[in-house]
């Protein structure tokens, strides 16, 4: 197992882990940022961009609901 492996296996634990909590928007936030980061590092570790897109584009998301509008956790 490569660590390109490792990244692209803690990114799909990491968002399946964020689907699994429950009533706690500020975890589910932090858990799903780390592997939408993850998901990215992979995506240029393999050059996709149609997984590079997405998740990073996510990362933003999370960042703005996580930092700059947090009243909405």
């Amino acid at each position: 197992m490569t660590w390109i492996d490792l990244v692209g296996y803690s990114a799909s634990i990491c968002i399946v882990a964020s689907f699994l909590i429950k009533n706690n928007l500020k975890l589910i936030r932090i858990v799903n940022l780390a592997g939408c980061i993850f998901f990215t590092i992979y995506g240029f570790s393999i050059d996709s961009i149609p997984i590079i897109i997405p998740n990073a584009f996510l990362v933003f998301v999370q960042l703005y609901y996580l930092f700059l509008n947090p009243e909405k956790n």
